[in-house]
């Protein structure tokens, strides 16, 4: 959510913005930024906070979609597809690392995707982690595209939503496709 305040006064040359940033409608989870300007300058700080409005509605949600989604359900991803939205989810998140855990016989890498909110450093420390640990592996045959297609939609459910209880409380780990050379054929 953003809630935008404009007031000014009579008194002086000024006037104030007041923006609240929020994920939910939960003061507690807010940002406030307040502006105070000089009406001389009012277009540049108008321009700089329809900017900064403009970044924090746009960070808030990755709505990119599957393959599956964007073709109405009439095609499925390829292998380079699949890497290339779990790549933008990469880059749009701090809860998301990707990982190669393996090579397949033609040499496309075999990718896991490590979500976690906080994010940890290594396997290693999951072990000491109190959250439950959940992996998820699909396409493990070749033709089997609903599983891929699924898992990149949670991939992205759980980037969008960090503070989720599921996120709370576990670590996801995803194999979007085990098989990359099967899906390809």
């Amino acid at each position: 959510y953003v809630y935008i305040y404009f007031f000014s006064t009579l008194l002086n040359e000024f006037s104030y913005f007041l923006l609240y940033f929020s994920t939910d409608s939960v003061w507690s989870e807010s940002v406030i930024v307040a502006f105070k300007f000089n009406h001389k300058n009012m277009k540049y700080y108008l321009a700089l906070i329809i900017g900064i409005c403009t970044s924090f509605v746009s960070m808030s949600q990755t709505n990119i979609e599957t393959t599956a989604e964007s073709s109405n359900y009439a095609k499925t991803s390829t292998y380079k597809d699949v890497m290339n939205f779990v790549n933008i989810l990469d880059e749009n998140s701090d809860i998301l690392r990707i990982e190669t855990i393996a090579k397949s016989n033609e040499g496309r890498e075999i990718k896991v995707l490590v979500i976690a909110n906080p994010m940890v450093k290594s396997y290693e420390d999951s072990f000491d982690d109190d959250r439950v640990v959940v992996y998820i592996q699909a396409n493990i045959h070749a033709g089997e595209v609903e599983g891929k297609e699924a898992t990149q939609m949670l991939a992205r459910y759980f980037v969008n939503n960090p503070e989720s209880e599921i996120m709370e409380n576990c670590i996801v780990l995803i194999n979007p496709i085990l098989n990359a050379d099967g899906n390809e054929k």
